[in-house]
């Protein structure tokens, strides 16, 4: 993993890929981004899963819940300590008890990285009438410190959106489908972020 460091580490990981975009954001969204040093949210989400049998296979392996039409949804995220310093950020979630827990960061040509176990998803962000846009760029397998880009026609896609419901809520929408399977899971819905301590 190649996290950026510059003059600028001590923004957001968010704001830093975004850019000059970061003020057309919705206040509620650019307050979730921004862990100082943490933040939480939670709600009830609508889950789906894809038709074929290796998709939910491979859903519950990752850590997603079994469909739902109101999964208890907890969010933790928070800037990573020394010695990523708050170049990167750590994000926990909980689908109905079931924990999948993320890395986010800034890679060396701009753009926001997940890394979940042995993979690296890629993502540009942009913002649309105060919305946050994810863009899958690309995915790629990591190994230590090698990185192997993997083939579109075989990688897991994600499409993610955040629209600004009021000062605490966001609704969230998320999409990962595999080429050559299809859907695997998509889940919606309105989270809440809660106020941070005085």
């Amino acid at each position: 993993m190649t996290v950026v460091a510059s003059a600028t580490v001590d923004l957001p990981v968010y704001a830093r890929v975004i850019g000059h975009a970061w003020p057309d954001l919705a206040e509620p969204i650019r307050r979730f981004h921004n862990p100082n040093p943490e933040v939480r949210a939670w709600g009830r989400l609508r889950f789906s899963c894809g038709q074929r049998w290796l998709a939910r296979m491979i859903a519950r392996l990752i850590g997603f819940p079994r469909p739902g039409l109101a999964v208890d949804t907890r969010l933790a995220v928070s800037r990573q300590q020394p010695p990523l310093g708050s170049a990167a950020e750590h994000w926990h979630r909980t689908f109905a008890g079931h924990t999948v827990a993320t890395m986010m960061y800034q890679t060396a040509a701009g753009v926001l990285a997940e890394r979940y176990a042995l993979l690296e998803f890629q993502f540009t962000l942009s913002a649309t009438d105060g919305s946050l846009i994810y863009s899958h760029r690309q995915t790629a397998l990591m190994i230590g410190s090698r990185r192997w880009r993997l083939p579109d026609a075989c990688a897991p896609y994600i499409e993610a959106r955040e629209d600004p419901m009021d000062h605490h809520r966001i609704n969230i929408n998320v999409r990962m489908t595999l080429p050559w399977l299809g859907p695997m899971v998509t889940y919606d819905g309105t989270i809440t972020i809660e106020d941070r301590p005085v």
